[in-house]
């Protein structure tokens, strides 16, 4: 299935590295091995891949899974559902390249959303997709791609995020260029390989100007960042620390 996303020939570590649980690295071999000796696999030059007729079935594969899995509603009569395939397969990656993901995108991302508007309308998508990022905070899933697929169906739904709830979440391969996400919540959420359109390290502290004009904020890098507020755009970076920022404030400007 992950070689259905990459969409090329990949080297078996990076391969490895973009699996959510990857299992000791003898059975991800064993499991390569024995693909190919089934012809389900090929070798490339570049790595590992998939014959076109192979590629096409993996990716209605995942398609259905993902759709099948957005689509359970709770019931008093069944357990809990819940976002495995979802979870372990990223629809659209984040670092990779740019024809790649416009690939994914239109191949995998926009399938899915046609295929959820088609049975639930856009409104019944847009809200069973909030409603599954509020059961993953409650949900025993190990650490994957769910949040960071649900996010970017609802980008892709092109719904307005101002007051959503991403806090406590857990996002891999996320892409945030050029997105702009005004009051929304990332309090305590983790963000992994993750792409902004400026690049900034961990942020240890942030603070508004008293007026409200401006944010900067502080990173583990020793850089400190100021946005102004009303047009959300980066307008300084200093660079004048060699350790991690953890406090910051806004001189009092003298009345004059």
């Amino acid at each position: 299935i992950w070689l259905a996303v990459v969409r090329e020939p990949i080297a078996y570590a990076e391969l490895r590295r973009l699996l959510a649980q990857p299992p000791v690295p003898r059975m991800t071999l064993e499991a390569v091995r024995s693909l190919l000796r089934r012809s389900l696999v090929e070798m490339y030059d570049g790595g590992f891949g998939l014959q076109n007729v192979v590629l096409e079935y993996c990716t209605d594969l995942l398609i259905g899974n993902v759709v099948q899995e957005l689509l359970a509603e709770p019931s008093q009569d069944k357990k809990k559902p819940t976002l495995q395939c979802t979870n372990c397969v990223a629809l659209v990656l984040a670092k990779t390249k740019e024809y790649i993901r416009t690939s994914q995108i239109r191949l995998l991302l926009q399938p899915v959303l046609q295929q959820l508007t088609a049975q639930l309308g856009g409104q019944g998508t847009q809200e069973r997709l909030k409603w599954w990022l509020e059961q993953l905070r409650t949900a025993s899933l190990s650490p994957g791609y769910a949040a960071g697929n649900l996010l970017n169906l609802l980008l892709h739904l092109e719904v307005d995020l101002r007051g959503y709830d991403f806090s406590g979440l857990y996002f891999r391969e996320l892409n945030l260029r050029g997105v702009s996400l005004p009051e929304t919540n990332f309090a305590q959420a983790k963000v992994v390989d993750g792409v902004f359109t400026e690049p900034f390290s961990i942020v240890d502290t942030a603070v508004f100007s008293p007026d409200g004009s401006y944010l900067a904020a502080g990173t583990t890098e020793g850089a400190i960042y100021i946005w102004e507020t009303a047009e959300q755009q980066i307008i300084r970076v200093i660079r004048e620390h060699s350790q991690a920022i953890t406090e910051l404030a806004f001189a009092q400007q003298a009345n004059k």
